[in-house]
C-alpha cells in the first residue's frame, strides 16, 4: 500500500513539472510572438529603402489574434519525447509557423478578416502536420549493409556528386566572404543555365544540405566505435562542402557543418526539446538585437536573423496576399513571380510548405500540406527508432528548416530530406552500441 502511494505521489509530481513547464513555454512563445513584430519593426526601418520591408500599423484585434493562435501549439506539441519529429516540429514551428501567423498584419494592406482567415488557416494546416508525432511506431525491417557496406554508400554518392558538379561546373576551390557572395552566386546561375542540367542543380543542394553533413556525422560515429572509416568520411565531407560553398556561394552550405555540429551539441543538453529550443531562440534574438550597433553583432541581426526568423513569415504573407484572388502567371513559378510582384527582384521568394501548397491549391492545399507533413514525421519516426536521437535529429536539422522556405516537395526532394530517411533506413549505427547512449 506504501509502495503505491509513492509511485502516485511521484506520478502526479511529474504531470506538474510536465504542465509548468508547458505554461513557461506559453508565456515564452506569447513573448516571442511580439518579439518578431517588435524585430520586423526594425528590421523594415533599416531596410526602409529596400522594396518589400514596408511597416503597416496592425489592428489590434488582429495583433491578439495572431498572439493566441501563435501560442495555441505550445498545449499539444511535443516538449518531452525521444521521437524525432519533436525537434523537427519545434524549429518549424520558430522558424515558420510564428512569423508566418504575426508578420501579415504587418506586411499585408489588408482588411482584418482576410488576415484573420489566413492565420486561422495556417495553424489548423500546423496542428495537422503534428498529428504525425504522436501516430503509433512499429520495428522496421531493415537492409543490413554493415559498416562497410554503409561506408562504401556514402563513398559512392560523393564521387557521384562530385562527378557531376565537375562535369557542370569544373574544379573550383575559390572563396567569397560571407557577407560578400552574390557576384559568385550569380555567375553561378549563369553556369547553371547554360549547362541546361537540372541534375547538376540537384547534386549541388543535396551535397550541401545531405551528402556533406551526413557523412560528417557518419564520420564521428565511426570514429566513436574506433573504426578507420570515419577520418576518411569526415575528410571526404568537409571537401565536398568547400567544393560546393566554391562553386555556388550559398550561405546555408558554407555553416552547414557548424549548424549541424552545433546543433548535435545542442541535443544532448539536458532538458526537454521544447524548452531548449523556445529558450535559446528568444535568447539568441534578444541579444542580437540588443548589441546590433556593434559591427560583427549588427551582422548577425540583420542578415542571419533577418533570414532565418523574418522572411519565411514575410513570404508565406506574400504568399497568401499574391494568391487569395487567384492571381496566376503561367510562365513564372510562385517564387519567381512573388519576388517581382512584391520586392522587384527576379530572385526566387520561396515560401514555407503550408505557403507554398496555399499557391498551389488554395485553402485545400494548405490541408493536403499538412496532412503530407504528418505522414512524413510518422515515416521519419518509424525509420529512425533505434538510431542514436543526436545523430538522427541533427541529421535532419538543415531539412526541417528547408520545410520554413521551401515547397514540400522542394524540401523532400531537392533538399534531401528523402534521401536522408533512406540513409537512416541503411544506418548501422544503434544507440545501445554507444555507452553515452550516442552523444556527440
Amino acid at each position: 500500500m506504501g509502495q503505491t502511494q509513492v509511485i502516485a505521489f511521484n506520478s502526479d509530481k511529474f504531470l506538474r513539472r510536465i504542465y509548468s513547464m508547458r505554461l513557461m513555454i506559453a508565456l515564452s512563445a506569447f513573448f516571442y510572438s511580439l518579439l518578431i513584430g517588435a524585430v520586423y519593426r526594425s528590421i523594415s526601418s533599416y531596410f526602409s529603402e529596400v522594396q518589400g520591408f514596408s511597416y503597416v500599423q496592425s489592428h489590434l484585434a488582429v495583433s491578439i489574434v495572431a498572439s493566441i493562435v501563435a501560442t495555441i501549439p505550445v498545449v499539444y506539441l511535443p516538449i518531452r519525447s525521444a521521437r524525432v519529429s519533436s525537434s523537427i516540429l519545434w524549429l518549424i514551428f520558430y522558424t515558420f509557423y510564428v512569423p508566418a501567423i504575426v508578420l501579415p498584419q504587418y506586411v499585408l494592406h489588408r482588411d482584418t478578416y482576410d488576415l484573420i482567415k489566413w492565420i486561422i488557416l495556417l495553424w489548423v494546416g500546423f496542428s495537422i502536420t503534428c498529428v504525425g508525432h504522436y501516430l503509433p511506431i512499429r520495428k522496421l525491417k531493415r537492409i543490413d549493409l554493415g559498416y562497410r557496406g554503409y561506408f562504401m554508400f556514402l563513398v559512392l554518392a560523393w564521387v557521384g556528386f562530385i562527378c557531376v558538379v565537375y562535369i557542370n561546373f569544373g574544379m573550383k576551390l575559390s572563396f567569397s566572404a560571407i557577407n560578400d557572395v552574390y557576384g559568385q552566386r550569380a555567375q553561378f546561375k549563369d553556369e547553371l543555365a547554360a549547362s541546361g542540367s537540372s541534375v547538376a542543380g540537384y547534386a549541388i543542394i543535396l551535397s550541401g544540405y545531405w551528402l556533406a553533413p551526413i557523412m560528417l556525422l557518419s564520420g564521428i560515429y565511426f570514429n566513436k566505435l574506433r573504426l578507420r572509416y570515419g577520418w576518411w568520411l569526415i575528410g571526404l565531407g568537409v571537401f565536398l562542402s568547400a567544393y560546393i560553398y566554391s562553386v555556388a556561394a550559398f550561405k546555408s552550405i558554407a555553416l552547414s557543418f557548424v549548424l549541424v555540429l552545433g546543433y548535435a551539441r545542442f541535443i544532448k543538453i539536458k532538458g526537454m526539446i521544447g524548452a531548449k529550443v523556445t529558450y535559446s531562440i528568444i535568447a539568441l534574438i534578444t541579444i542580437t538585437w540588443l548589441l546590433s550597433n556593434l559591427p560583427v553583432i549588427d551582422f548577425i541581426a540583420h542578415q542571419l536573423v533577418r533570414r532565418v526568423f523574418l522572411v519565411p513569415g514575410m513570404n508565406a504573407s506574400y504568399f497568401y496576399d499574391y494568391f487569395v484572388n487567384g492571381t496566376r502567371q503561367s510562365s513564372l513559378a510562385p517564387p519567381q513571380a512573388v519576388s517581382i510582384y512584391y520586392y522587384g527582384t527576379a530572385g526566387s521568394a520561396n515560401a514555407g510548405f503550408l505557403a507554398a501548397g496555399y499557391a498551389s491549391m488554395g485553402v485545400l492545399g494548405v490541408l493536403l500540406v499538412g496532412m503530407s507533413g504528418a505522414a512524413v514525421l510518422w515515416i521519419t519516426n518509424i525509420v529512425t527508432k533505434g538510431i542514436p536521437i543526436v545523430l538522427a535529429a541533427s541529421g535532419l536539422f538543415m531539412q526541417a528548416y528547408a520545410l520554413s522556405n521551401s515547397a514540400f516537395g522542394t524540401a523532400m526532394i531537392s533538399y534531401g530530406f528523402i534521401f536522408s530517411l533512406i540513409t537512416f533506413y541503411l544506418c548501422p549505427f544503434r544507440v545501445e552500441e554507444f555507452p553515452d547512449g550516442g552523444e556527440i
